[in-house]
């Protein structure tokens, strides 16, 4: 699926992990392992590659920063309420904080949180 093409994918995603909370979404660029983000819990954890204090993201697509660690992960809190705010916030990120282009291949896989907080890796 394509990151602009396919919000409504990335919105039904969202809604599996709405309906039992055990389930993680997480969205990989094709070919580019590294541009991660899984959504679960009403919380976005993601490759953050950047070494800069992510106020900024926060303060432009909106929650609430919950960890981080530069060059390595972000994890933040989300409280929106409908899975296309949350698919449009996704699509930005992967625009904005991870460079990716729009006609940028991502593919989606659905699985079971395995711990409480996901085990972050480098970006």
């Amino acid at each position: 699926m394509k990151i602009l093409q396919e919000a409504t994918t990335i919105a039904q995603s969202v809604l599996r992990t709405w309906a039992d909370p055990r389930l993680c979404a997480t969205f990989e660029v094709v070919g580019q392992p590294k541009k991660w983000l899984q959504y679960g819990d009403h919380r976005i954890n993601a490759c953050y590659p950047s070494g800069r204090h992510p106020r900024a993201l926060v303060s432009m697509l909106g929650g609430q920063l919950h960890s981080w660690d530069g060059g390595r992960f972000v994890t933040i809190d989300l409280s929106l309420d409908d899975a296309n705010h949350v698919a449009m916030w996704i699509q930005q990120y992967f625009q904005w904080m991870l460079e990716s282009r729009c006609d940028n291949a991502l593919q989606v896989r659905i699985g079971r949180f395995t711990t409480a907080v996901v085990n972050p890796v480098s970006c």
